[in-house]
C-alpha cells in the first residue's frame, strides 16, 4: 500500500543528501567534516515524514491534527524543542516524533577462521 511512497522517500533521501554534500559551504567556504556535510542542512528525511503523516491520516486521524510545520513545543532540558511531526487532538498532545538516521557505508567484512 505504501511501497511507492516509501520508494520515493528513499530516492528523496539519497538525492537531497547528495545535493547537500555537494553544495554545503558554497557561500561560506566552510564544510562539515566527513559525511556530516550531507545531512546538517536538513530536509533529507522529509519523504519519510510525509510517509508517516500519510499513514496516520489513513489510520483515521484528522489531517488538521497532524503537523509537520510549526512543530515547536516546550522543552524539558531547554526552553523549546522542534519536532519533525506532531499530532494534537482536542488540544492534547498525542505524539511528537523526531526523525533520525544512521548512515552506514556498505562494506563486506570477511573473517578468517
Amino acid at each position: 500500500m505504501y511501497e511507492e511512497q516509501l520508494a520515493e522517500a528513499i530516492r528523496h533521501f539519497g538525492g537531497v543528501r547528495s545535493q547537500q554534500q555537494e553544495f554545503q559551504g558554497e557561500t561560506t567556504g566552510i564544510k562539515d567534516f566527513g559525511s556530516r556535510e550531507a545531512v546538517t542542512a536538513g530536509k533529507h528525511l522529509d519523504g519519510f515524514i510525509a510517509l508517516i503523516a500519510s499513514i496516520l491520516s489513513d489510520s483515521g486521524l484528522p489531517s488538521h491534527s497532524i503537523h509537520t510545520r510549526s512543530t515547536t513545543l516546550p522543552g524539558y532540558f531547554r526552553p523549546t524543542k522542534d519536532w519533525d511531526l506532531v499530532v494534537v487532538i482536542d488540544d492534547q498532545l498525542l505524539a511528537s516524533i523526531e526523525f533520525k538516521h544512521k548512515w552506514v557505508h556498505s562494506e563486506i567484512i570477511s573473517t578468517t577462521a
